[in-house]
């Protein structure tokens, strides 16, 4: 992704299918999930927060980490 924060460098997809990749769970500006929001907007949401760990270090589930695969597959 080639606009990622730094943060995400060490990333791997690996990281994102397993939860292991310290994105937090968190989503600001998103007040509803009975409407479509797009990609770019969700993204946003979480994209600025700080890891909640250091990437492969540790595991915790992250729907944030999810919608991130998912966009880059599509």
């Amino acid at each position: 992704m080639p606009d990622a924060p730094s943060a995400w460098d060490k990333i791997t997809i690996y990281n994102l299918l397993t939860h292991t990749s310290g994105i937090p769970n968190k989503f600001d500006g998103i007040t509803s999930w009975s409407q479509t929001v797009p990609p770019d907007k969700l993204i946003a949401a979480f994209r600025d927060k700080p890891l909640d760990f250091e990437p492969g270090t540790s595991g915790k589930y992250s729907n944030a980490g999810y919608y991130l695969l998912g966009y880059l597959i599509e």
